[in-house]
């Protein structure tokens, strides 16, 4: 599923594909207001994605295990207060990280980490088995990615 946040990201993308060149008089055919239209959302979209991403929740953490949370980091830092000294508030994200995107380095250190497939067929593809392995792991990336 696609955040909100990658969907105006990739919009951004789409659009500094799309934008005509600003050093071009003609802008490539487009109407000028058009252009400066694509051009003040671009700006929107660059804005917005500057702006810190906000946690969801604020937790109250003793000795590093988290005890209380809350929507308002005010309400989290009076629950901190009457805790005493020892307690600090943090911020708690709720969005897992991003995945990495999958190489075939990637793919290929995960399969010989899991020990589908040898070492060896990685470090010397050519003296171990002819390539025919290492060749076999590219079929495989260009079929999943």
């Amino acid at each position: 599923m696609t955040t909100l946040r990658e969907a105006a990201q990739q919009a951004l993308e789409a659009l500094r594909e799309l934008l005509p060149d600003a050093r071009d008089p003609n802008c490539d055919g487009y109407d000028a207001r058009d252009v400066r239209q694509w051009r003040a959302t671009a700006g929107a979209l660059r804005a917005a994605l500057a702006e810190p991403v906000q946690p969801a929740y604020w937790g109250v953490f003793e000795g590093g295990n988290l005890h209380d949370f809350f929507t308002v980091r005010e309400t989290a830092e009076e629950m901190a207060y009457y805790k005493g000294s020892h307690a600090v508030v943090g911020p708690i994200y709720t969005t897992p990280p991003a995945p990495q995107s999958l190489t075939i380095e990637r793919l290929r250190d995960a399969l010989v980490a899991s020990r589908i497939i040898d070492p060896g067929a990685v470090e010397d593809p050519d003296d171990y088995d002819d390539g025919v392995m290492f060749s076999r792991i590219e079929a495989l990336y260009r079929r999943i990615t």
